[in-house]
């Protein structure tokens, strides 16, 4: 079975730089930025994340890499920075930006997640399932990352146990994602075919 779908969480990173919470787990609680948000930058970023959403990752990039030089206290623009290298294959500028967004603020699920995913791509997959268990210890209820520690040990790891576990966990978060209820059914029927023929 091959996945295409693609996890990001640009709304979730979007969300830490204007409010200092991510909506997909708890309602508070990270380390969000000291002092106030300006009415400009918060318009500056939604321009940027416009930018970026439309895959205009060239004139995205140059506008978070504007912001993060005027506001080096918020994690938002170098975290998006990196998923931007992420998509454009640039994965050591990449994994640089991701601890550069991490030292500024390392209480955020949603950067740990999105690191996972860069080790996933480049076949780390040890450290891979290491950055997604670092977003749970964060947060146990930060769906994103129980859906790709699923994916990473259905698909990379072929252990169909744990899989099963995290798959359930965010189906469970989410309630309605028709895609995954669909491979957890799949993925049920191969653990009991497998199960046979361990018996036999």
């Amino acid at each position: 079975m091959t996945f295409t779908r693609v996890f990001s969480i640009t709304a979730i990173v979007s969300v830490l730089f204007l409010a200092g919470c991510a909506s997909t787990g708890k309602s508070s609680g990270y380390t969000a930025p000291k002092g106030p948000v300006s009415t400009a930058a918060q318009s500056q970023y939604k321009s940027a994340l416009a930018t970026m959403k439309r895959r205009d990752y060239s004139s995205a990039l140059r506008k978070f890499q504007t912001l993060s030089v005027k506001y080096p206290k918020f994690a938002g623009p170098k975290a998006n920075i990196a998923i931007i290298y992420t998509r454009k294959g640039k994965y050591k500028k990449a994994e640089a930006a991701f601890m550069e967004a991490l030292s500024i603020n390392s209480a955020n699920p949603g950067i740990y997640n999105e690191l996972g995913v860069l080790y996933r791509r480049t076949g780390k997959f040890k450290e891979s399932a290491a950055a997604y268990e670092k977003a749970l210890a964060i947060d146990s209820e930060f769906a994103f990352a129980h859906l790709n520690l699923g994916i990473l040990y259905d698909i990379y790891l072929r252990r169909n146990n744990k899989a099963l576990k995290h798959y359930n966990r965010y189906q469970a978060l989410v309630k309605n994602d028709k895609l995954v209820h669909k491979w957890i059914v799949d993925l049920k029927l191969r653990i009991k075919r497998n199960e046979r023929v361990a018996q036999r």
